[in-house]
């Protein structure tokens, strides 16, 4: 086949080319024109990971550093976490939540766990390259409510991380003080 052939069937089938292109061209058009806008907003969390010690090097090893990023986007990522963010944002005080729920799950089960699941689904957390920094992006149907989202799990990562390392000192002065009772009771039999 030569370019002489090859033009003469294009040029014979002519109404087809235009008609393909303005159906995919209407239906992208229609497509974007109808589609409900959605917005990304992203925070970045910084990770403890230790001090470096001059002498022996890095607190955490290399071969265990992926394990930790792992570890921390599952904790950000946790029911726990999301739960945090529910109430710190208020979210099932909303009618419009509150009633989406309602027609979605018929009342049946928790509406701050449904709200939380939701979250989830719109949240992405992924640790940068070559870095202790991991970054929480998420999407809602307003630039505002995505930027809050993510910084909210920002808040929440952190007070969560908080919370898990202060815990076992909470639970040693606990036992502390139940020994101490322990030891009052028994001089007073």
């Amino acid at each position: 086949m030569n370019p002489r052939q090859l033009l003469s069937i294009i040029l014979a089938r002519w109404w087809v080319i235009v008609l393909t292109t303005l159906i995919v061209l209407g239906g992208a058009l229609g497509f974007g024109f109808t589609r409900k806008p959605t917005y990304l907003a992203s925070t970045q969390v910084l990770l403890d990971l230790g001090a470096t010690n001059p002498v022996s090097g890095p607190a955490l090893p290399a071969a265990m550093m992926q394990a930790y990023l792992s570890t921390q986007v599952e904790i950000l990522t946790s029911q726990k976490v999301a739960l945090r963010v529910v109430d710190a944002l208020g979210l099932t005080d909303s009618p419009e939540t509150v009633a989406a729920w309602q027609k979605e799950t018929q009342g049946r089960g928790a509406i701050r766990q449904w709200v939380a699941d939701g979250l989830l689904r719109r949240l992405d957390v992924r640790p940068t390259r070559d870095s202790s920094v991991l970054s929480i992006t998420a999407t809602a149907g307003s630039a505002a409510s995505a930027a809050s989202i993510a910084n909210a799990f920002g808040q929440a990562y952190v007070e969560t991380q908080i919370e898990i390392r202060i815990a076992p000192a909470g639970d040693l002065a606990t036992q502390c003080e139940l020994s101490r009772f322990r030891v009052t009771l028994r001089r007073q039999m």
